[in-house]
């Protein structure tokens, strides 16, 4: 290896460094915002030298904080993934970026799943160019949008790239034109002043009354969990939880205000909610969550339904599902999470994130990421 090379190596080896201490510093200050509430979640914890001496096979410098939190939730598990970890060894591998955009685009989806499996896209524009649902070429003038948005009482404007409910509007009918908060009309001349050369407007679904029951401003849906094994190929569903919208918001983002709740093995709600700094509530608005008994409609349905999901997604092994369930129970796929899973919610509830399949998925991930830190 000549003088340029090592040189280029070892920018590299910088570069990857920056990055693997950047991704490890950002959930450490997560750790810390959630402890700087909770004084007592900052204590040693039950468990703890064992964990550490598990996973500081893969960072010899782990910080024991990620056990401290989450323990408190889900207990002494010593498979409580450190999400420093997760998203530097883990989903780099299960979740290739260089495939990540193609399913993180919303405009993507019906290229890729079948007929009815999600919600409806009315009007969409990929690339600066419009189409239909059927992705046919949309001439944009106002009598082809007016046509398209006359059986709708309501529609979602959705940007095809954004995540966690950011940018999205509700326009609700009033007479013969759909609104916005801001008293804007969904028409041609509207869509056309948006910059943006990637968006979607969407049907809104009318949700099942168990979810309504919760928030009826928002279509509160269910975020799945699958991990397709990487021994056999078998598809999982190792957690599951339920989000909430905030008081009067359209979304269920746990970053736009809303609350989530586990979902057990049984499909039944656990008995306190709480939101991404790891508060935890009683109550969910009016309803008594730790004295209810709130069971899932239809919630082998759901996991049926994420695992045929996830058939269709062949480059990921872990995915992140945002799933509705319509006024007849039956589910409806809002969202596929490629990035940015959420695995701290999941170690908030359900349990630690891939539970037995731990030792396999990172047996699998850690041989390949020291592979490729060697290139």
């Amino acid at each position: 290896m000549n003088v340029k090379q090592k040189c280029i190596e070892w920018v590299k080896k910088q570069v990857a460094n920056y990055r693997y201490n950047g991704r490890k510093k950002g959930y450490l200050n997560y750790y810390k915002r959630i402890i700087q509430r909770h004084p007592e979640l900052g204590q040693p914890a039950k468990g703890e030298e064992e964990w550490l001496d598990y996973w500081r096979r893969y960072d010899s410098q782990l910080s024991p904080l990620a056990f401290r939190v989450f323990s408190r939730y889900v207990g002494n598990d010593l498979h409580i993934m450190p999400m420093e970890l997760c998203v530097n060894i883990v989903e780099p591998i299960l979740t290739p970026p260089n495939y990540r955009g193609v399913y993180r685009n919303k405009n993507s989806l019906n290229l890729l799943m079948p007929e009815g499996i999600t919600v409806k896209t009315i009007v969409r524009k990929m690339a600066g160019f419009y189409y239909t649902h059927t992705y046919q070429p949309l001439q944009m003038e106002e009598a082809n949008v007016k046509e398209l948005l006359a059986h709708y009482d309501k529609a979602l404007f959705k940007p095809a790239m954004e995540d966690s409910g950011r940018g999205i509007q509700l326009f609700k009918r009033k007479g013969t034109g759909l609104f916005n908060q801001q008293g804007e009309e969904l028409t041609a001349s509207y869509l056309l002043q948006i910059q943006s050369d990637d968006f979607q407007i969407q049907e809104c679904i009318e949700q099942s009354d168990f979810t309504a029951s919760f928030n009826p401003t928002s279509v509160n849906s269910f975020r799945i969990m699958t991990y397709r094994s990487v021994t056999d190929g078998e598809i999982h569903v190792p957690n599951m939880f339920f989000k909430i919208g905030g008081k009067d918001q359209v979304v269920d983002n746990a970053h736009g205000g809303g609350v989530m709740c586990g979902v057990d093995k049984n499909g039944k709600l656990m008995d306190y909610t709480y939101n991404y700094l790891g508060d935890r509530f009683n109550s969910c608005f009016d309803i008594d969550i730790k004295n209810g008994n709130f069971v899932v409609p239809n919630f082998e349905g759901l996991i049926s339904f994420a695992k045929e999901v996830a058939g269709h997604v062949l480059h990921h092994h872990l995915l992140s599902l945002d799933v509705a369930l319509d006024k007849n129970n039956n589910p409806v796929l809002i969202e596929v999470n490629s990035e940015a899973n959420a695995g701290w919610a999941y170690q908030m509830s359900t349990g630690s994130l891939f539970g037995a399949h731990t030792q396999e998925v990172m047996d699998y991930c850690y041989k390949r990421f020291v592979q490729q830190s060697k290139l």
